[in-house]
């Protein structure tokens, strides 16, 4: 399986990726099922929807990489990428 390029320790969301993994348990514990925006070390907020998440990233970080993601135990990563900005979509794993 290769890794898509956001999700490598190089990639060009690394530093969000890892603020997210770094406070992902109390994140979970105060917001599970809610939406964060992170950009670099910063967790810029909390969000009660996908579309406010990203909205709030698209006006703040406009032309730059920003993650927004629901808080969550498990996922499946989605990378879309490529001649702009880089964004890593993850998503609920759902088990069967």
């Amino acid at each position: 399986m290769n890794t898509p390029e956001a999700m490598r320790s190089d990639g060009p969301l690394a530093q969000e990726l890892e603020t997210y993994y770094t406070h992902k348990a109390e994140l979970l514990q105060e917001a599970r099922g809610k939406y964060v925006l992170i950009k670099g070390e910063q967790i810029v907020g909390i969000y009660e929807s996908q579309e406010e998440a990203f909205l709030e990233g698209w006006r703040r970080f406009r032309g730059t990489g920003y993650l927004a993601r629901k808080i969550h135990e498990g996922e499946k990563v989605y990378y879309i990428g490529g001649g702009g900005p880089e964004y890593v979509m993850l998503e609920e794993h759902q088990s069967s």
